[in-house]
């Protein structure tokens, strides 16, 4: 079984129009993968959007707004997270 380490990402602030990014979920074994919490107009999505941090981009595409906005914001998570997780 899989466990996961949190990192809240509301002191980031990453939003993209109506989405906020909420938190990050990293495997404790070591992984290049993370699971991105988000939502929208305020209501936390059931999925979740998979974040390659050594490509620095988001593997999903996200049902709101065509994408649009998060190419940007996958850099950033993905580089708060390293600074968080710094042998990944």
């Amino acid at each position: 079984m899989a466990r996961f380490q949190t990192v809240d990402l509301s002191p980031y602030r990453f939003s993209v129009r109506q989405v906020d990014f909420l938190r990050a979920e990293v495997p404790s074994a070591p992984s290049p993968f993370a699971l991105i919490r988000y939502s929208v107009n305020g209501v936390e999505q059931r999925e979740a959007l998979r974040l390659d941090l050594h490509k620095r981009s988001f593997l999903d595409q996200p049902a709101v707004g065509g994408g649009i906005g998060f190419r940007e914001a996958a850099p950033m998570i993905a580089d708060a997270l390293r600074e968080a997780f710094p042998s990944r």
